[in-house]
């Protein structure tokens, strides 16, 4: 999965570089061995016909040792864990040797959020001062945006009155059935097929909290952003991403403040993370 992230800062290799997967890197800064003991325990006792060591070998990838508990393995082999037994075949200590706070296997730069800041000299870039950044011509290229958006979705669907995921939610006795009546309402069958281009192509890649803050109506779904909103920043050596659980204005609310809170001679970078 590909995301954006707004890196603050002038260094983004040494901001980016705590977040990395150490299953997909290898770097080994910021390396954490992580006990996972009673994890596998329960493994082992959910799996009682199973020899403990094709178990593990097969369920973590992990080897299984005979060794000193108060030794540390970490290289060859055990670069990702190990799990020791004593004597008698009994699980002792369960390691797995990981980043805890990892949020990307890659990244790069711009990548598919290419040109997405704005200049005061009319320059599409992926990275910029804070002073040299035109706030009021990317507002207005998200408005043009959002006007866009909500034209459309009023003109196939003009009612503008379907339920809202958080709603259905509320009505639902469990999460799986309130998707389903969210996903089978009018509006989608409408959209989908007077228009199954325009849906395809924006609707069925909306997350419902973006979709359902056209229900704002026209003027606050218009206003909401200043400037493009990525799904994370980064600054001061610190995560910030969108909270899926909440509405989207919360996360654009908390964007604008970080956003606020930069610097002015300080540097933003548009960054193409996968995970």
């Amino acid at each position: 999965m590909h995301y954006s992230v707004l890196v603050i800062g002038n260094n983004i290799e040494e901001a980016m570089l705590p977040f990395h997967e150490y299953e997909s890197t290898a770097y080994e800064e910021y390396v954490e061995e992580v006990d996972i003991l009673e994890e596998v325990k329960n493994t082992v006792k959910e799996n009682p016909n199973d020899t403990i060591k094709e178990l593990i070998e097969s369920y973590y990838g992990f080897p299984v040792v005979r060794g000193n508990i108060n030794k540390k393995y970490k290289t060859g082999k055990y670069k990702y864990g190990y799990v020791l037994i004593d004597k008698e075949g009994k699980v002792v200590k369960a390691v797995q040797r990981t980043n805890p706070n990892s949020h990307w296997d890659g990244w790069e730069v711009g990548g598919r959020f290419s040109n997405q800041l704005i200049t005061k000299s009319n320059v599409k870039t992926n990275s910029a001062l804070k002073q040299d950044l035109d706030f009021e011509k990317m507002g207005l290229v998200e408005k043009q945006k959002a006007e866009y958006y909500y034209d459309s979705v009023a003109y196939l669907y003009p009612k503008m009155d379907w339920q809202s995921l958080e709603k259905c939610k509320q009505e639902c006795c469990n999460q799986s059935d309130a998707f389903g009546i969210y996903g089978s309402q009018e509006v989608f069958k409408i959209i989908r097929s007077l228009d199954p281009l325009f849906f395809s192509t924006y609707i069925a890649n909306w997350s419902s909290k973006k979709f359902d803050m056209l229900l704002l109506g026209k003027q606050d779904f218009v206003n909401a952003k200043r400037m493009v909103t990525p799904y994370a920043v980064l600054k001061d050596s610190e995560w910030y991403e969108k909270d899926m659980s909440k509405d989207e204005i919360v996360w654009i609310k908390e964007f604008d403040s970080l956003v606020d809170s930069v610097q002015d001679d300080e540097l933003l970078t548009m960054v193409d993370c996968h995970v």
